[in-house]
């Protein structure tokens, strides 16, 4: 006599439960940025406009964005927006970290930054964003990358060479000498040492302060011919100067 109880309680508790299935919620969802565009460049004191879109399927809970010089690389494929290693390029650091709500199944949002005064040169930026819904999901991070420069310094930097130019035999080392100014800051020299067969030595440096010596040390090629070196020194303000000396390699 219990048994068909049994049964028919145990009928009625699976009823019952398949009636109250929850739908677990595992899409994550999307960001769409319409600004800044892939590739766009800013001055120094413009005002850069931001517009993004968010979507859900159920219910979004939060964006987080970040706008910093892209040399500061977020680790990883699954790499959390706050999570960046590497030392900015520019000693001049912006680097704008935000949170916000978001509600309902779509959010946009617009919004308009001032970029400081104070970044120098030509600066690669990347604007990251990403999202997460009321269940925990995450979207992907969505990167835009532009460019922030400063062209309040009209002039370029000179350089002055002693040696030019140069004869010196192959397996030897050659040194370049001379010297480097600005008026506002030196930023970086490049030299670049090519054949008939393309580049064959390659070195760049960063620099600081108004003066700089030129003393480099190449390793003369192997092969006797001749070679021209190519000295490119570039200022704070992006300004660029380019001297060359001829190398004979015996």
């Amino acid at each position: 006599m219990g048994c068909p109880k049994f049964v028919f309680l145990l009928v009625t508790l699976l009823s019952l439960s398949s009636c109250y299935r929850y739908n677990v919620d595992d899409t994550a969802p999307t960001v769409r940025i319409d600004s800044p565009f892939e590739g766009a460049s800013y001055r120094v004191g413009d005002t850069m406009r931001i517009e993004y879109r968010l979507s859900d399927d159920v219910e979004l809970a939060e964006v987080v964005f970040r706008m910093h010089n892209n040399t500061q690389v977020h680790l990883g494929p699954d790499a959390n927006i706050h999570d960046v290693t590497d030392i900015p390029t520019n000693v001049f650091i912006w680097d704008t970290l935000m949170t916000l709500n978001a509600f309902g199944t779509q959010s946009d949002y617009e919004m308009y930054w001032a970029i400081p005064t104070s970044l120098t040169g030509i600066i690669p930026f990347h604007f990251v964003i990403e999202a997460m819904d009321a269940s925990g999901n995450r979207s992907e991070l969505q990167e835009i990358n532009f460019n922030i420069f400063n062209d309040l310094d009209p002039n370029a930097p000179e350089i002055v060479l002693t040696t030019n130019p140069i004869t010196t035999f192959s397996g030897n080392t050659f040194v370049v000498l001379g010297d480097a100014s600005d008026q506002e800051a030196l930023n970086m020299i490049h030299f670049e040492l090519t054949g008939s067969d393309g580049t064959v030595f390659e070195i760049s440096r960063n620099l600081e302060g108004n003066d700089y010596s030129i003393a480099e040390f190449v390793p003369a090629p192997d092969v006797e011919a001749e070679y021209l070196m190519t000295i490119t020194v570039t200022d704070i303000g992006g300004n660029e100067t380019v001297e060359t000396v001829v190398v004979n390699v015996l």
